[in-house]
């Protein structure tokens, strides 16, 4: 998903003054603050938009980048769930291995990612199904009543199934990822007889 042209956001050339800049803020925050009903997922970015461009470091940064803080944010989180991946299944594989010096960690770790790969894949196969039945169902239940508790239900477990298949599409994501680095890595296995 490519993220969002905060000077369409607000919308303001990129030359815009700082002036201008304030004036298109104020002048859609009063449609768009959700305390006048507006859509608060418009105002976070109308927010973003204006917390961006007016402020000169962080303009001149996307202006060259493309990048908010918010993008910054979720990159460095990105980037510490990976590190915490890395380091659990290290320590986990190296905790589990028989003997260190004659193990290879390297590839036990990669059987290891490849058998997690292989686990979400199987959870999302599953969730997908069950996804696919349940809206199956859903348009299939029928109700005299006004409210349709029962479809109601349906709706909100549908949408909880795609949120956790999300997660797992993101977690999925890391393990490839992980995958990956592991690729090129060897590791030196003592050829020696264990005493």
């Amino acid at each position: 998903m490519a993220p969002p042209n905060l000077y369409e956001i607000l919308p303001v050339p990129k030359d815009a003054s700082e002036s201008a800049i304030k004036a298109a803020y104020r002048r859609l925050a009063k449609h768009l603050h959700p305390d006048h009903g507006g859509n608060p997922e418009q105002f976070r970015l109308l927010k973003l938009a204006y917390d961006v461009l007016s402020d000169p470091a962080q303009r001149r940064h996307y202006d060259l980048t493309g990048e908010t803080p918010v993008d910054r944010a979720e990159q460095a989180a990105e980037e510490g769930r990976f590190r915490g991946l890395v380091g659990d299944l290290l320590v986990n594989t190296i905790a589990h291995a028989a003997a260190p010096q004659f193990t290879d960690i390297a590839e036990l770790a990669r059987v290891t990612v490849a058998q997690q790969i292989q686990q979400l894949d199987g959870q999302l196969t599953a969730l997908t199904a069950l996804a696919a039945r349940l809206a199956e169902a859903r348009a299939r239940l029928r109700s005299p009543a006004p409210q349709d508790l029962l479809a109601e239900i349906l709706v909100e477990r549908i949408s909880v199934l795609h949120e956790t298949m999300e997660n797992i599409r993101r977690q999925r994501a890391l393990w490839h990822r992980l995958q990956a680095t592991l690729k090129d890595y060897g590791y030196e296995v003592s050829v020696e007889s264990i005493p």
